[in-house]
């Protein structure tokens, strides 16, 4: 059986970094933060632009013409010059002398440059640009991407189990099946990732305000759009559970490895790099390596794909609490919108008379509220108005704003212990009755559910209820209501049998459960197996 490693000993994924690399400055930057960068990054913007339609170097009379249209008028030749140069010396672009234009000796000397950006200034300006298109990115969440990933994990799953133990020199050819079922399934597993990341973030921006004219048709959108979130939940966790079980057994199995394994081999031996070697193969190994503990990790507790289901779960209830929010209010009214009214009917008066009676109508309208104070029991009468009614004194409790501060002297503490105590009696016994129906159950130590008849119908519910813990299970073993182990047996035959209940009879396979209690070293099935339970 493989062991999970624990959290305290999972490797970082700096160790296998270059960090001489990783900390290097990157001056080639430093144009996004200058003090002049409301100039160097159009100028940038300029070179990105022009690169990506092929025309890959600009003079310096080029690059002050469209600074100077679309920027600041005002913008000298002599300023870009001094811009052009600064990005030279940062690296973000280059410049090198126009020899074709010098037909003199003094055109030469005054060395007419053609500056053209570098490769860090594309990715920099390439980044910005998907950045800024950020908002624009819909995503989606697509259950065919999860479909792929469980229909690649069956077939690698099939061709794994056919590899040998140990592979052979010479035998790469045959890998190509296993690579490829590999690669679509780890590009549908990244895939559905961004994709759904993307839907998520761009949810969330459009979910910002409540302002709505067509309130009926919004209603309409946010049901569909809940459905669909709910369905996908569904069915992302009906996709999680079957790969982390078949994941599960490939650990026990050793699989993993055999598929890193596989996958490095066939990558080394028949996959050359674009100049035309061969890559190496413990580069390759490493890197399927690194791929596989990813895609493994994400199915487990606590990996990314519960951190998926609760984001999912959270913009449904962020879609649940937005319709509430509109069905509870008038349809098609703003509170801001009121406000702006109200003010501007307040200054429309001409007397403070005319606002006296303007604030009287307004706020005698207002909706009432429930406010926290002490109990009283009163009522008005409903025949009479409230203004001739007796008053009552309602003491309403502070509202601490910040720090609270501490009480004077102390405050009793009310004595609950006997309380405690009694609860605590209840709950034991609770536990042994519970107990003691599950030793009856187990007492001839194997229970053949194939051949089981029960008197109580609740009894044999939970009965159902831990064998469909058990199957669900990938070791076949869950907790039973008492607090022990239970496992479940194939039956030692195929066979059908009858779990039966004073309300009917179930058919049902052979299955045997052997019970562990707190304390027992192993699950060891019975001798016998309990027929009958009255």
């Amino acid at each position: 059986m493989g062991e999970v490693e624990p959290r305290g000993a999972k490797q970082s994924v700096l160790v296998s970094l270059n960090l001489r690399r990783l900390q290097r400055r990157f001056p080639e930057a430093s144009y996004l933060v200058a003090v002049n960068v409301e100039r160097y990054r159009p100028i940038m913007r300029l070179f990105y632009l022009r690169h990506m339609e092929h025309q890959y170097a600009l003079d310096l009379h080029d690059v002050w013409a469209e600074i100077q249209a679309a920027v600041d008028p005002a913008y000298t030749e002599e300023q870009c010059e001094q811009d052009l140069a600064q990005l030279v010396e940062w690296g973000s672009l280059t410049g090198a002398q126009d020899r074709s234009r010098a037909t003199t000796i003094q055109e030469f000397m005054r060395r007419h440059l053609k500056y053209s950006i570098t490769p860090y200034g594309i990715a920099l300006e390439r980044l910005l640009s998907e950045l800024e298109q950020e908002g624009r990115g819909t995503g989606s969440l697509n259950v065919d991407l999860l479909d792929q990933v469980l229909e690649g994990i069956d077939r690698l799953d099939r061709l794994l189990s056919q590899l040998p133990d140990r592979l052979e020199d010479g035998e790469e050819r045959g890998l190509g099946p296993i690579y490829q079922a590999w690669d679509r399934t780890f590009t549908a597993y990244d895939e559905n990732g961004k994709q759904a990341s993307d839907y998520l973030a761009q949810l969330a921006r459009n979910g910002e305000g409540d302002d709505v004219t067509d309130v009926e048709g919004f209603l309409a959108y946010k049901e569909v759009l809940k459905e669909y979130l709910a369905s996908y939940v569904l069915h992302l966790m009906d996709v999680g559970d079957r790969v982390a079980a078949v994941l599960h057994r490939w650990q026990s199995d050793g699989l993993g490895e055999k598929l890193v394994e596989a996958c490095a081999r066939y990558e080394a031996h028949h996959l050359p790099m674009a100049d035309g070697r061969l890559p190496a193969l413990e580069s390759c190994r490493e890197g399927h390596a690194a791929e596989w503990r990813v895609f493994r990790s994400w199915f487990q507790p606590g990996g990314g794909l519960e951190e998926l289901r609760r984001r999912t779960n959270e913009a449904v209830e962020s879609v649940v609490r937005r319709v509430q929010r509109l069905t509870d209010r008038p349809a098609g009214l703003s509170r801001r919108r009121q406000l702006e009214e109200l003010a501007v009917a307040f200054a429309a008066c001409r007397t403070p008379g005319e606002a006296h009676r303007l604030a009287g109508a307004r706020l005698g309208l207002m909706q009432p509220r429930h406010v926290s104070g002490e109990a009283q029991v009163f009522a008005m009468r409903p025949d009479d108005s409230p203004w001739r009614q007796r008053a009552y004194r309602v003491e309403l409790l502070p509202v601490a704003r910040g720090r609270r501060r501490r009480h004077e002297g102390a405050v009793p503490v009310r004595d609950r212990s006997q309380e405690e105590a009694e609860i605590l009696r209840q709950v034991m016994e609770e536990q042994k009755l519970e107990e003691s129906v599950w030793d009856r159950l187990f007492a001839a130590g194997e229970l053949d559910l194939g051949a089981l008849a029960l008197d109580d119908v609740d009894l044999r519910d939970r009965l159902l209820a831990l064998l469909g813990a058990c199957l669900a299970s990938p070791d076949r073993s869950a907790l039973a209501p008492d607090g022990s182990t239970v496992r479940l047996l194939p039956p030692r035959r195929p066979a059908v049998g009858w779990l039966s209940a004073p309300d009917g009879s179930l058919a049902l396979p052979a299955f045997r459960m052997v019970r562990r209690k707190e304390g027992e070293r192993a699950l060891v099935p019975g001798a016998g197996s309990a027929a009958a339970l009255h």
